[in-house]
């Protein structure tokens, strides 16, 4: 009897572990919206010579550390005349944050850095003795490797070079696959303002986006996942489905809608999925372009397709965008020459560029 109590309290146990482990990820998920926000609040700050007048800004307006961990050696500017303790917890936050204390600016912080610098290298060294940068080199040559090829193929487009561009991306997309399959998760990227030495090489997210469109499209959804967690930054998954977007452009295509979906009723599933790929199309095919439109409309290659769910696209287009309202139209009939590819993902609509 007690080893069944006992067996009963510690499934009990485990089950309210597992309880406050998933209100806990649900509380802390960064959905898409929220990074872009906050993306356009520090683009406002980063781009102003004056970032001082934006402390009450910083501290309100940005949560995440991505965009907040930045500025902290900015701040810790706007206090050397005037107060000395703030100029040493914002240098302090900004090495807890992972920024390289040989990026601390000497000149200004000359008194200050002799004072604190044994505890802002000791803060350094805890950031990077909980991070894994196992990677980082492995990854960091397979970018110059694709970039490097890419550069050589577009300078000159022969047969061999191509056939070398093959083998640089399938055995790079074996690593990154090796990675994911091992860690359970898409690797990150930090800032340069981390290194002694910009390391703009280590982008695993590059490798991705020149997988196949399949492979992308794995890709993007394991990336999604992991910026909803906060284990990487919201570019990866937006760089990688830019890329395809880039990749229809490229060959005059048909673009399917990859992302939307459907649930029963059909009603658009409205999801970070959903608003990932509407932020592309918007952000790469209509803002730069003011004289570009779209037109949506069923696939050739889908029999599930219906008016109301088209109806639904513009919808939740022009509630995000309201500028579309003008901008996107629906069509009915099917394009004879569309390009199937269903054998990648199954979609039920497409869109078209008219210019």
């Amino acid at each position: 009897m007690r080893k069944i109590l006992l067996v009963l309290i510690i499934i009990s146990i485990v089950s309210c572990q597992k309880t406050n482990k998933q209100e806990i990820l649900t509380k802390n998920t960064i959905s898409l919206k929220k990074w872009i926000h906050e993306l356009e609040v520090y683009s406002e700050i980063i781009m102003s010579d004056e970032k001082c007048k934006f402390i009450d800004k910083i501290h309100n307006n940005l949560t995440l550390n991505e965009f907040k961990d930045p500025f902290y050696h900015d701040l810790a500017k706007c206090y050397v005349d005037k107060q000395q303790d703030s100029v040493k917890h914002y240098l302090l936050r900004s090495a807890d944050g992972g920024f390289h204390p040989k990026r601390i600016d000497k000149d200004i912080f000359d008194e200050i850095w002799k004072e604190i610098k044994d505890d802002i290298y000791s803060k350094n060294n805890k950031f990077w003795s909980q991070v894994d940068t196992t990677y980082f080199v492995d990854f960091e040559n397979a970018v110059i490797k694709d970039q490097s090829i890419r550069n050589t193929t577009m300078q000159n487009p022969i047969k061999r070079n191509f056939e070398e561009m093959k083998i640089v991306d399938s055995l790079n997309q074996n690593l990154l696959n090796n990675y994911i399959k091992i860690k359970g998760h898409f690797p990150k990227s930090y800032p340069s303002s981390f290194f002694i030495r910009s390391r703009l090489n280590l982008s695993p997210h590059t490798i991705a986006g020149h997988a196949n469109d399949t492979d992308k499209l794995r890709y993007i959804d394991i990336a999604i996942e992991d910026a909803k967690k906060g284990l990487i930054s919201w570019r990866a998954p937006i760089y990688i489905s830019n890329l395809l977007i880039v990749s229809g452009i490229s060959h005059k295509e048909n673009y399917p809608f990859w992302l939307l979906s459907f649930d029963n009723v059909s009603n658009i599933i409205k999801n970070d999925k959903t608003y990932l790929e509407l932020h592309n199309i918007y952000k790469m095919l209509i803002e730069p372009y003011p004289n570009n439109s779209l037109i949506i409309r069923p696939s050739k290659y889908s029999e599930k397709h219906n008016i109301d769910e088209l109806m639904k696209i513009k919808s939740i287009f022009v509630e995000e965008y309201p500028e579309m309202v003008n901008r996107i139209f629906i069509e009915e009939q099917i394009l004879q020459d569309e390009i199937n590819y269903q054998n990648v993902r199954e979609y039920k609509y497409i869109y078209n560029v008219i210019k």
